[in-house]
């Protein structure tokens, strides 16, 4: 019911405010930069449950953009304009993208993020 989910979201509010990006955002935007020798990665995210989901918000907090990580389900990259397999939680991660399975989401991807169970 909507009263139960506003409770949830009333209790869950003070841990949400502490996953805040830390102020260390730049050095580790930084140590990305490092590892690929380019500002900005390419990351395919494989798994679309909470965890996974959680680990690609937090991947984007550090300064990966949205539009690089590319998350993909048992059904393929979550792309803008797909129907089959979607909930709220994946269409906030949908991309605008070609590839239709993990193997052309792979292709010039900087980081691979297993997270399927």
């Amino acid at each position: 019911t909507k009263a139960l989910a506003r409770a949830e979201a009333r209790r869950l509010a003070p841990l949400l405010a502490r996953l805040a990006p830390p102020p260390d955002v730049p050095r580790v935007a930084a140590a990305l930069e490092a590892f690929t020798g380019e500002a900005i990665v390419r990351m395919v995210v494989n798994g679309a449950g909470a965890s996974a989901l959680a680990c690609t918000a937090l991947v984007k907090a550090i300064g990966v953009p949205h539009e690089n990580v590319i998350v993909c389900d048992r059904q393929g990259p979550i792309y803008r304009g797909r129907e089959t397999g979607m909930d709220q939680w994946k269409s906030a991660h949908a991309v605008d993208t070609d590839a239709r399975s993990l193997e052309e989401a792979l292709v010039g991807a900087d980081i691979f993020l297993g997270l399927s169970a």
